[in-house]
């Protein structure tokens, strides 16, 4: 809600929301993002962003310890969201519904988001390059696509989703919540569509739920690197093109 206020184009100016999953005790991986790939200082002065703001998105946490050193890093640095909620796997669903709510309410000033965790990489230069490149920017919802995923019906597996949460064997097309960018005018229609969706514990394919009811099919792209890599990939130095890995 602080971004600078603008009437250019969106076409033309980006306010660029960088949203990453976290929790109370990943305080070192935070650390990290910030000072690498998270800074917006630096995103602000070497890519063609208008404005942009790091947000960490958390459930509460569990140990005073936790809470004391969560309380003190958010007077520092003021980027964290937190709810409150049982911060674990199978609760990833409702963090993404309080951040699109969020989004929907209280960050209009935002142009794009980009969504991923807090155990990965990511090229801010790269990724703004991504969004110069396409044409329908403000329709934009872009990763690395899974097609024709199963529902998995093994209850020992943290993957698990019953039959009586969602009936069909695979799940619609999605992407890796590791890593994607998307437009906030989809965002916000995604937010609408929650009260009509039955919430499954995994937050990806949910996603990809959201997405089937406004028709938005994600587009793939390779850049977005969610699986690992081969030996064949670091011979081609491919490194410099990435996005996210």
């Amino acid at each position: 809600s602080n971004f600078a206020q603008t009437e250019s184009n969106v076409n033309s100016v980006y306010n660029l929301v960088i949203a990453i999953k976290s929790h109370c005790a990943a305080k070192e991986r935070r650390d990290a993002v910030r000072k690498t790939w998270g800074n917006t200082t630096w995103i602000k002065l070497h890519t063609n962003v208008n404005d942009a703001a790091l947000l960490f998105l958390m459930g509460r946490c569990t140990t005073k310890k936790d809470t004391l050193s969560v309380k003190s890093e958010q007077e520092m640095h003021n980027d964290m969201l937190q709810w409150n909620f049982v911060d674990s796997f199978r609760n990833l669903t409702v963090k993404e519904c309080l951040f699109l709510e969020f989004i929907s309410t209280k960050c209009q000033a935002s142009t794009h988001i980009f969504k991923g965790d807090d155990d990965i990489i990511m090229n801010p230069r790269n990724l703004v390059n991504l969004i110069d490149n396409t044409n329908d920017k403000n329709n934009m919802f872009i990763g690395s696509v899974l097609n024709g995923s199963p529902a998995i019906r093994d209850d020992w597996s943290k993957y698990y989703t019953p039959r009586s949460l969602y009936e069909k064997h695979s799940y619609p097309i999605y992407v890796s919540g590791g890593g994607y960018i998307m437009s906030t005018s989809i965002a916000t229609k995604l937010y609408r569509e929650i009260p009509y969706v039955r919430l499954i514990p995994i937050d990806d394919a949910f996603v990809g739920l959201l997405l089937k009811r406004i028709n938005k099919r994600p587009t793939n792209n390779e850049q977005f690197m969610s699986w690992g890599t081969k030996k064949t990939h670091v011979q081609k130095c491919f490194w410099h093109d990435l996005i996210t890995f």
